[in-house]
């Protein structure tokens, strides 16, 4: 059995139940429900899933299939948030969720997510049925796009540390997107080997990182082009790229046209 739960991905969804419940230290009963089961944990102990066990801390979120037998040893009494689904089997697409996810610092923000989707669930049969409806699916589906883009702890490749550095990297362009660094120095500002770091974030962002960077200086400079009067030239410096013609290169691969050309189709949102 592996560490994955697949869950078909486009079809219809439907919550049948989600809610803050409490776990007895002495609970020994065996699950095995027809429908996709997520719980965030707040205890201690032991979990099974099939035949794989899983040591369980507070903030832990696991994803259990289907008819899968799971059952729990606690240490000691507590609560979890639980939330079980009916997915369509006619998605064309799956997802890959693991079975434990260490969400950690998060775990207060999945907390708060589940609980909006519990109001939600309770706004089902009010005058706002509709709206309420609507947000359960979006809200279902967007937690579980989250898990699915989770490393794997056990994933040597994108595993919790690499997509900790990633994302520090991330947010290091997106402030410092007009100053040039080389990938050592990227890597050595985020505490990870160059090339490690290369692999990871393409096969999180599907690029590289110097194109990462291109596309935010273009964004930067989109922003800059519609909400205020400044040159192209000027834009091109405060974006990092002091060669104007490099700049107009960097835009148009992005964009598909110049700055200029991109300013006066888009010239009505354009600052007064």
């Amino acid at each position: 059995m592996s560490d994955e739960c697949v869950i078909p991905w486009g079809g219809p969804i439907q919550l049948l139940n989600v809610g803050w419940f409490p776990m007895r230290r002495d609970n020994r009963r065996v699950y095995s429900d027809a429908t996709h089961a997520v719980h965030l944990h707040q205890y201690r102990g032991d979990l099974w899933i099939g035949d794989r066990h899983f040591a369980l801390v507070p903030g832990d979120i696991t994803v259990t299939p289907p008819h899968t037998k799971s059952r729990y040893e606690l240490s000691a009494g507590g609560q979890h948030w639980c939330a079980h689904l009916n997915l369509g089997t006619a998605g064309a697409r799956t997802l890959r969720l693991p079975f434990l996810h260490r969400a950690g610092k998060q775990a207060p923000f999945l907390g708060q997510r589940l609980s909006w989707l519990a109001e939600l669930a309770r706004m089902r049969n009010g005058p706002r049925s509709g709206l309420a409806t609507e947000g359960l699916e979006t809200g279902i589906r967007d937690l579980l796009l989250w898990l699915h883009f989770q490393p794997a702890e056990n994933n040597p490749t994108t595993g919790a540390r690499a997509r900790q550095a990633v994302d520090a990297l991330v947010r290091e362009l997106e402030i410092r997107y007009e100053h040039d660094a080389s990938p050592k120095e990227l890597a050595a500002n985020v505490g990870m080997n160059a090339n490690y770091l290369a692999q990871t974030f393409r096969e999180t962002y599907g690029c590289t990182i110097d194109r990462f960077l291109r596309r935010r200086r273009v964004e930067v400079a989109r922003h800059l082009l519609l909400s205020t009067g400044l040159r192209v030239k000027e834009i091109a410096g405060r974006v990092g790229i002091a060669d104007p013609q490099k700049f107009n290169k960097h835009f148009r691969s992005v964009e598909g046209c110049s700055p200029t050309e991109f300013r006066c189709r888009h010239k009505h949102w354009a600052a007064v």
